[in-house]
């Protein structure tokens, strides 16, 4: 699950849910497609449904930062919001990453049927 907040906590928290800052939940919920269950798509009761089309999957890159979270650069005279620039696509990840090498042999075992 991804959540908004108007600042991020860190990596994954609990059950692996991901927190992400306004602007950026913003972006993956207009780019993303939900999931459909037998229940809509959106609601407590879709988790006793049964899912009929899974939607967009969202990769989260790189590994879980170490202890304390930094999400500011400080500057001369205030501190800087750090910002993260988000592929187009999700086949656009950075190249050599486990995540680039998993979809890349998806994409051949997919060609191959």
């Amino acid at each position: 699950h991804i959540h908004q907040y108007s600042m991020p906590t860190g990596g994954p928290t609990s059950h692996g849910c991901v927190r992400l800052i306004d602007a950026d939940a913003k972006w993956i919920y207009d780019w993303a497609d939900p999931w459909e269950t037998t229940r809509g798509h959106m609601g407590p009761a879709t988790a006793r449904a049964k899912i009929q089309e899974p939607g967009t999957m969202v990769l989260v890159v790189g590994d879980d930062p170490e202890g304390t979270p930094q999400p500011f650069e400080y500057k001369a005279r205030y501190p800087v919001l750090k910002r993260v620039d988000l592929p187009s696509n999700p086949y656009d990840v950075p190249p050599g990453t486990n995540q680039q090498e998993m979809w890349d042999r998806l994409r051949q075992q997919q060609a191959l049927r």
